[in-house]
């Protein structure tokens, strides 16, 4: 949530707004409660980050009835209530890791992957990893591990350290976003074993472990900082009485290893990223 935050919030100040934030970690039932008690107070806008819109439609829906706008951020489905999803074309995304995969290995690899299954975001990435390796049958899939949340980073990193027992053989793990692919970066450390670790969103603590340890390969970075302003954009266009689109999508791509930006830089959209007052690639 960092980033969106660090934008959003810079963006808000700008404009007079105050920002309420609620963080369900992972947990629907504080989610629902935070929605319905936003909802009760009646605020002017619910921004909805990282949480499957398909699992509060009800809450969305119940929002949008009371006259509040809801847009949301890398949150999936456009489902009844809700005004504008701000994310990334994530099946595309998964295909470009599977290819990148494909090159790396030379089209023979086994590969395990670490998926959350209730966020149409992550699911989809998934799917369009799977797409590519189909097309090559040397890309093996050994097992996906569905993670727990909240307590994903512990729960990637006992589900790789059974994988890395019941499978003599592992190319390589992929990690669904930063998070399970660092806690599978653990077992793999802690185990002796040559596993090269792939993971999504380009975070800077994805980016750190990059330049320190050999085998966190690549990650498909995603422009999350940019989505805080775009939502913030989208506000504005609502408030002034205007039609917006329903979704809009934001650059991705694959940054490698030898590529990680160096500490407290970020690869991403420098107009969005000077735009939250931090510092930028040269160039």
């Amino acid at each position: 949530m960092g980033k969106f935050l660090v934008q959003s919030q810079g963006e808000a100040d700008k404009r007079g707004w105050k920002i309420l934030t609620a963080n369900g970690a992972g947990d629907m039932s504080k989610v629902a409660a935070a929605w319905q008690a936003y909802t009760s107070q009646k605020v002017d806008a619910i921004i909805n980050y990282i949480v499957d819109n398909t699992q509060i439609a009800p809450q969305i829906k119940a929002a949008a009835d009371a006259g509040i706008p809801v847009v949301s951020l890398y949150s999936g489905a456009l489902v009844p209530g809700l005004l504008q999803e701000v994310g990334g074309n994530d099946f595309a995304n998964g295909t470009i890791m599977g290819q990148y995969l494909v090159d790396y290995f030379g089209g023979e690899a086994k590969i395990v992957y670490l998926d959350w299954v209730d966020l149409l975001v992550t699911t989809a990435r998934y799917e369009g990893v799977k797409t590519v390796f189909s097309k090559y049958p040397g890309m093996e899939i050994l097992d996906v591990h569905a993670l727990k949340v909240p307590g994903q980073v512990e729960d990637a990193r006992t589900a790789m350290e059974a994988w890395l027992t019941k499978y003599p053989e592992i190319d390589a793990v992929i990690g669904g976003w930063d998070e399970p692919a660092m806690g599978a970066l653990r077992a793999i450390d802690a185990a002796g074993r040559d596993v090269k670790v792939f993971g999504f969103d380009g975070t800077n603590i994805e980016f750190q472990t990059m330049r320190d340890n050999e085998l966190y390969v690549a990650t498909m970075a995603t422009a999350q900082l940019c989505g805080g302003n775009a939502v913030i954009a989208a506000l504005d266009q609502i408030f002034a009485g205007e039609t917006i689109p329903r979704r809009v999508a934001l650059p991705a791509y694959m940054v490698p290893r030898e590529e990680a930006p160096a500490d407290g830089l970020t690869p991403e959209n420098k107009a969005c990223w000077e735009s939250a007052g931090q510092p930028t690639i040269p160039g």
